[in-house]
């Protein structure tokens, strides 16, 4: 079935985008005019020729996260001072340096000046900026309390970097041994094993069986370096342009998340993302649908989104939220136990942000147990290989010696 983006005017007021899988985009655009949809474009999705043009095309510079929670820190001091928000901005744009923040306040300071919200300029900023972010100025504006809705998207912008932080810093180590690892190898394999074997050119010895089935995958390797080289090249486009299109997402998302080992802790991970980012909306004082509808779209695990969108239309039907989040498959029992509690005692924002704390201890108690077990499995591994190729090597000296 064709599937069509399609920019709306929500009957809230909201503008939004989305994709629609539809017949046809007549069949399309009456559905939504029916559903109370404004309609300001409707584009038919070509999957495979958007795959490859965003494989190609140069990315977009971001705002560095640390820079952003720096602005927000220092926005929310000028705010807590009594300084106007147009005020504030200008002075953070004064003393900012050159860089993609920068350019981005300059632009979002001229839109404030003009008449516009301090939310909508953000958010026509597009996908610079999280939507978390955009709903939560809108939800100060609306309340009066900029400065509230501020600190608290700080505190959950400084908890989400510096998990993400802590993940990459365990990750660093084991990933240098594997470069290392695989340097050392491969100057064993095609350097070192091939100008020992010249030794036996032009000899009738025969060599071990060992020895020549190692030689014989070096020869293979440097013979057909350039084809497996432009074969690995070639996978890797067409595994990357599947990845592009929804289809291929969904489904390589779906296999992360079934990965042995590593799933289990990225389904940890998009849950705590998920009532993180839900706890901090519905703290701010945004309606449980939408705050479900952005904290969906925080997440980058297209089939967790996939399937918490089921959570979006049963909340809107009137369903409660623990039982529309157990029906989805995608939490553990103490998630939906708290949340229940959560709604049955008025206390779901707190039960929320004490889930993510868990899961963030969780996460890290599991990363440190694989990751301390990374560097044996690799070191054994270089011994394992470079023995084999040692072996060999003496296997075929020991034999020239018997021969003699």
């Amino acid at each position: 079935m064709p599937e069509f983006l399609c920019r709306l005017g929500a009957p809230g007021g909201d503008i939004v985008q989305k994709v629609y899988a539809a017949e046809s985009e007549a069949a399309l655009m009456e559905n939504l005019s029916s559903e109370g949809y404004h309609i300001f474009r409707v584009e038919r999705r070509q999957p495979f020729r958007e795959a490859l043009g965003n494989l190609f095309r140069p990315r977009r510079a971001k705002v560095p996260q640390k820079d952003f929670i720096l602005f927000n820190q220092e926005f929310a001091a000028l705010v807590r001072a009594g300084l106007p928000i147009l005020q504030g901005l200008e002075i953070l744009l004064e003393r900012m340096k050159v860089g993609v923040m920068k350019q981005t306040l300059e632009k979002v300071t001229r839109e404030v000046r003009e008449g516009k919200t301090l939310s909508e300029a953000f958010e026509d900023c597009g996908d610079l900026f999280p939507p978390i972010y955009y709903a939560s100025l809108r939800a100060g504006e609306r309340s009066g309390n900029i400065q509230e809705v501020l600190v608290r998207f700080i505190r959950y912008s400084q908890l989400t970097f510096e998990t993400r932080r802590r993940i990459l810093t365990m990750l660093l180590y084991p990933s240098v041994l594997l470069v290392v690892a695989v340097g050392l190898i491969s100057l064993f394999i095609f350097y070192v094993l091939p100008r020992f074997m010249t030794i036996y050119e032009g000899t009738k010895q025969e060599l071990p069986a060992l020895t020549r089935a190692v030689t014989a995958v070096a020869s293979f390797g440097i013979d057909n370096g350039g084809i497996l080289l432009l074969g690995a090249l070639g996978l890797f486009v067409v595994y990357q342009g599947y990845r592009y299109t929804p289809r291929g997402r969904l489904q390589v998302d779906r296999w992360q998340l079934n990965m042995p080992g590593i799933g289990p802790i990225l389904s940890k991970f998009n849950a705590a993302q998920y009532t993180r980012t839900l706890g901090t909306l519905l703290a701010g004082g945004i309606p449980a649908v939408q705050a479900l509808e952005i904290a969906g779209q925080s997440l980058n695990n297209a089939y967790f989104v996939s399937r918490q969108e089921s959570i979006v239309e049963r909340v809107r039907e009137g369903s409660t939220m623990h039982a529309a989040m157990e029906d989805t498959g995608l939490f553990e029992h103490i998630v939906i136990e708290m949340v229940k509690v959560g709604e049955s005692t008025g206390a779901v924002v707190d039960m929320l942000q004490n889930l993510s704390d868990f899961y963030d201890r969780d996460i890290d108690s599991s990363l440190s147990r694989i990751i301390a077990m990374l560097p044996p499995v690799i070191l054994l591994t270089i011994a394992f290989v470079v023995g084999i190729i040692l072996v060999s090597v003496y296997m075929a000296i020991f034999e020239a010696v018997r021969t003699i």
